[in-house]
């Protein structure tokens, strides 16, 4: 145990360092409203007269076509573009020093950053990101912010855009002072759109630039566990110990990482993980000794380290299934204790173990997941030659990543 956990997180820090993202699935519209399911190279696809690279299934060659025959193109949690008209006002020699753009109507690969009944859009051209958003999927409007040099050679900025978004985007949250602050920077716009959206209880979809190739979660959970004690052969009248059923909570915060080769399918992780205790106590009569009794005080602290294999539904959903090695480390004052009239007259140490557990689940938004996950047996005693254990464990986990 103490060799294999070196070497796990050995493996994640390599495949973190050196895997390359190449192509990812999703899908394309051409201007004739077919679409093409595949795997595209995930790349920054505003340039109109660039070729779009594809693959039809992992394993096939690479074939390529004219941005300028698509209009919209998806990658997995990751980007999506859309062709649209629009008015643009761009930087130039003939306005630098004027307060507003000259606007012209062009047809854009627009990089969709928020996607709701408000959206978010991205124009990037010669180091200048420019912003635009719609609502309801209307029109397409450019958030205006500009710089430029008063006469006394003073900058001056002309913030647009705040006076834009104050007067649409209108729900409880946003007042005056949300919308002064808002910096003409992408994360402050995107964190903006999602609370107006949020705020009108809209579905919202948040794209990423870059896939994301490390996740920090918090995963609650309820156990459903039992254990078994079983006396064996070596003893006289050997017996069985049925502790019950017991629902137990426990927590965890999984680390994990994405394999960027794989098409972000495939992820390792490791998951600190407390489970609550099992306290049971069985009395009974043998007929000779009055009061017999055997108690069980049982808590961990285990370290799944999982595999995990995702596959896509659309852009905001996916789920996954995994399978992982568990490490149990009893917590101390654990112990099975034979007792007559109160007395102890034998008492059993839990040791370390491993076992197995499989699972599947869902996750949204990359953000929000629920897992059942199934462990196989575990013998929390397999010291000793005289006794055994059968504890078993089903788990319903909740996960939020972080980040």
């Amino acid at each position: 145990m103490k060799k294999i956990l070196p070497l796990f997180f050995a493996l994640l820090f390599t495949l973190s360092c050196f895997s390359q993202i190449s192509f990812i699935e999703g899908y394309f519209i051409d201007n004739a409203d077919n679409k093409t399911d595949c795997f595209i190279k995930n790349d920054d696809y505003s340039d109109i007269t660039k070729n779009l690279s594809y693959k039809l299934s992992e394993a096939s060659k690479t074939q390529t076509t004219k941005l300028n025959t698509i209009k919209e193109i998806v990658i997995f949690n990751t980007n999506k573009f859309i062709k649209r008209k629009v008015d643009i006002g761009k930087p130039n020699e003939l306005n630098s020093n004027d307060a507003d753009y000259t606007f012209n109507n062009e047809e854009l690969f627009l990089k969709v950053l928020v996607e709701g009944e408000a959206s978010l859009y991205s124009y990037y051209e010669k180091g200048t990101e420019t912003f635009f958003f719609s609502l309801n999927n209307l029109e397409i409007k450019q958030l205006v912010y500009k710089t430029w040099l008063s006469e006394n050679n003073v900058k001056r900025e002309n913030f647009g855009y705040k006076k834009q978004l104050f007067e649409n985007l209108i729900c409880k949250i946003i007042n005056f002072d949300t919308v002064n602050n808002l910096k003409y920077e992408r994360k402050d716009l995107i964190d903006f759109f999602v609370k107006f959206n949020d705020c009108k209880n809209s579905n919202t979809t948040i794209y990423n630039s870059k896939t994301k190739i490390f996740n920090v979660s918090l995963r609650p959970r309820l156990d459903f566990a039992s254990m078994v004690l079983d006396e064996r052969g070596g003893r006289i009248n050997p017996r069985s110990h049925d502790f019950g059923n017991k629902t137990l909570f426990g927590f965890g915060v999984e680390f994990e990482v994405i394999f960027p080769f794989l098409n972000n399918k495939w992820s390792a992780s490791v998951e600190p993980t407390y489970v609550g205790e099992f306290s049971s106590k069985i009395i009974f009569d043998n007929g000779v000794n009055i009061g017999e009794s055997v108690a069980l005080n049982y808590k961990s602290f285990n370290i799944p380290l999982t595999l995990r294999h995702y596959s896509y539904i659309n852009s905001n959903s996916k789920i996954f299934v995994n399978a992982s090695v568990v490490f149990d480390f009893p917590i101390k004052s654990n112990s099975i204790v034979y007792m007559i009239n109160d007395n102890i007259i034998e008492r059993l140490n839990p040791e370390g173990s491993v076992n197995f557990a499989f699972g599947g689940g869902y996750k949204f938004r990359n953000k929000y997941s629920i897992e059942a996950r199934y462990y196989t047996n575990r013998n929390i005693i397999n010291q000793s030659i005289d006794y055994s254990t059968t504890y078993t464990m089903f788990s319903m986990i909740l996960g939020y990543t972080l980040f």
